[in-house]
């Protein structure tokens, strides 16, 4: 029998053997939740104070960039991570004032 290039293709199809892949999905998923204010949120080098729904102040620690500043809530839950605490946010806030204080 004459093997065309159709029939050719079709048995090379039929004799694949199956492989198997992992592959990684990303699903977003939404949820709510509440916040006792004010809210203490942080990153490697932002420490941020959540006074409401709009507004936080975030220290920046990050050297040569220190900073103090008015942001957005959504900035601080967005970018912040890890949970903090009024004690570690006063520790650092005070710490990048007196360093600001002192540059003049």
């Amino acid at each position: 029998m004459k093997t065309t290039k159709k029939n050719h293709l079709k048995n090379g199809f039929n004799n694949l053997k199956i492989n198997k892949m992992k592959i990684t999905i990303e699903k977003t998923i939404e949820e709510t939740h509440e916040l006792e204010l004010p809210a203490y949120k942080k990153n490697s080098c932002h420490y941020y104070k959540i006074l409401n729904e709009t507004t936080s102040i975030v220290v920046c620690t990050l050297d040569k960039y220190e900073a103090i500043s008015r942001s957005t809530a959504a900035s601080a839950l967005r970018l912040a991570p890890l949970e903090s605490n009024k004690e570690e946010f006063i520790e650092k806030f005070n710490k990048i004032m007196q360093l600001l204080d002192d540059k003049g």
